[in-house]
Formats: structure tokens, C-alpha cells, sequence
């Protein structure tokens, strides 16, 4: 009951016949995982993956040189619906995760035309963000990167927080994972971070970043 009722209330699975449900609940199951698990690998891509609790980074490997190319919260999916063939997934949280059987799912989509279009939008905006931050690596200064992956990131798990003149991004992330996905290293994250909080542009508190709102420009 549980697993069906968190399956009906996402949106990508909204308006599916019940019947369609039902097999979706018949070929998935959910499991926990803890914080730093390995959760999908190049190898592995068995399951589409729901997160229905936590949070995931996913990342591709080059020359033992890790990039995170996402993080995705509550309700998206991820594994096995890209053409990054080097991607792995990654808890960065305890998590729930809602798993589904890929051949199950891939032909679940040829039979319905609106669940297919849903797909393949997801699809085309987590392909855009990808090439986003690529085109951010290659043309952008580190610090701009920052700027650009702290804005980014505060548009999804920005929390204002009351009678607070900055926007709080309500994930822990250390200065490697941040690092990780501007393709720098943890020392000059290290050192940028410093600067920008002896500009007024951010602040941390108990390990969260904080965006001053006028200075990002932010809503």
C-alpha cells in the first residue's frame, strides 16, 4: 500500500490507467540505503530508480577524475535512461528507493504515449543541465563555475528561512562533492568560498551555504 500510494502521487506516473499502476507495483519494490552507498555503476543497470526519501549524486568517472553531472531529491528518477555510459549513482543521504525492473519499465513507456513524452522532456532538461555544466567548465572561470553551481543549486533546494536576508540551499555538500562538480579541487573551493563570504555573498551556518538574495538575484 505504501509503495502504491507513493507511485500514484508523482507526477511523471499521474493519470497512468490503474491497471498500468498496478503491474508498475507488481514489478518494483522499495529499498533502504545508506548514506556513501554505490547505488548504480556502469556494470549495474538492471532498475530504473525512484527517490522516494534522500538524496543522490550522480557522476561520471574519466582518468579517475570524478564529476558530478546532478543531484537529484524526492520524486526523480534516474539509471539506465542515459547515454552516459561511464555514470554511476551515489547516496548522498540514507535513502528510499522505489526500484523498478528496466524491461518492464522500457516497455511500459511504448504503451503509454503521455508517459513517454514526460520521459523523454525529463530527459531532454537532465541532458541540458549536463551540457550546461560541460559548456560552464570549459569556457567559465572556477570562480564563475561556483557562482553558476551555488545559483543552480539554490534554485532547487533553496529554503528561505524567516526574517533572513539570504536563501539557505538545503543540502549538506563538503568542499570536495562541491569541487566534483566544477572540475576544481577541494583547496580552491576551499579558498573561493572564503572569498565570497568576505564579500557578502554567501554565508555558512552549520554546514549549510547560504546566497545573500540581493546579491544572486534571487526570488
Amino acid at each position: 500500500m505504501e509503495k502504491i500510494w507513493f507511485i500514484k502521487r508523482l507526477d511523471i506516473f499521474k493519470n497512468l490507467p490503474e491497471n498500468m499502476i498496478n503491474d508498475l507495483e507488481d514489478n518494483s519494490f522499495l529499498k533502504e540505503m545508506k548514506k556513501n552507498t554505490v547505488i548504480t555503476t556502469p556494470e549495474n543497470r538492471d532498475y530504473i530508480y525512484v527517490i522516494k526519501y534522500g538524496k543522490v549524486a550522480i557522476y561520471i568517472e574519466n582518468n579517475g577524475k570524478r564529476l558530478i553531472t546532478d543531484i537529484l531529491k524526492e520524486g526523480e528518477i534516474f539509471g539506465c535512461l542515459t547515454d552516459l555510459e561511464k555514470e554511476y549513482a551515489v547516496a548522498l543521504t540514507d535513502v528510499v528507493l522505489c526500484m523498478i525492473n528496466k524491461k518492464f519499465f522500457e516497455n511500459l513507456i511504448t504503451k503509454d504515449l503521455t508517459l513517454n513524452i514526460k520521459i523523454r522532456k525529463y530527459l531532454g532538461l537532465k541532458r541540458y543541465h549536463i551540457e550546461l555544466n560541460f559548456s560552464d567548465i570549459i569556457f567559465k572561470s572556477v570562480e564563475e563555475r561556483l557562482i553558476s553551481i551555488l545559483s543552480r543549486l539554490s534554485s532547487k533546494f533553496g529554503v528561505k528561512e524567516k526574517e533572513e536576508d539570504f536563501i539557505k540551499i538545503n543540502i549538506l555538500l563538503t568542499h570536495q562533492d562541491i569541487a566534483d562538480m566544477i572540475g576544481s579541487t577541494r583547496e580552491t573551493v576551499s579558498k573561493l568560498i572564503n572569498k565570497l563570504k568576505k564579500e557578502n555573498l554567501i554565508k555558512t551556518k552549520k554546514k549549510f551555504i547560504y546566497l545573500n538574495q540581493d546579491r544572486f538575484h534571487l526570488e
